[in-house]
């Protein structure tokens, strides 16, 4: 599996009853009963799609643009699009009084991500992380003696990404064993 099947598969679950259940929201948001494989895979073509779309409007933007235009700019209109076109797939279906928990989402994606590509995107976070709090590498559009608050909420928030990646391949680590083991 792909990273973009890990990111399709972070939205789903299995319910008690056995019925899949798909959260538009994630963890945020109620669940929705998906009827048939049919449904399940035309919804999750189209959050592969949207997230690949996604990727590279943010990063297109970048690279176009400059660093000096935050990609987050793009945030609020790709998220309308994401919410109104789901809003096609889950109009008619059930909604679900069973909650998805971010644990679980967290499985799902992890489950499906390739180990290979956590290990290396930690490392990446790690390296990038230590680059801006040391101060090493090309970062000259960083004051650092008159933004400290910026400074430390990237490097504190990179440290939590690269904890949440560590956590993420303990997880997918843990549930291939389990699934040898059965």
């Amino acid at each position: 599996m792909g990273y973009l099947d890990a990111r399709s598969n972070a939205l789903f679950k299995t319910a008690d009853n056995g019925s899949l259940l798909f959260y538009p929201r994630g963890y945020w948001g109620k669940g929705y009963v998906v009827p048939d494989e049919e449904t399940k895979i035309k919804i999750q073509g189209f959050i592969k799609k949207f997230v690949a779309i996604a990727l590279f409007v943010i990063f297109g933007s970048v690279v176009l643009l400059g660093s000096e235009t935050s990609p987050i700019v793009w945030l609020p209109a790709l998220l309308i699009f994401y919410f109104f076109r789901l809003g096609k797939f889950t109009r008619d279906l059930p909604i679900s009084k069973e909650k998805l928990t971010f644990v679980e989402s967290i499985t799902n994606s992890a489950k499906s991500d390739s180990l290979v590509m956590l290990i290396l995107l930690f490392l990446a976070l790690v390296a990038m992380v230590s680059a801006y709090a040391l101060r090493l590498g090309n970062f000259e559009m960083i004051d650092y003696t008159n933004h400290p608050l910026e400074v430390a909420v990237t490097t504190w928030g990179g440290i939590l990404c690269c904890t949440f990646f560590a956590w993420k391949i303990f997880i997918n680590i843990r549930e291939k064993r389990r699934v040898k083991n059965i």
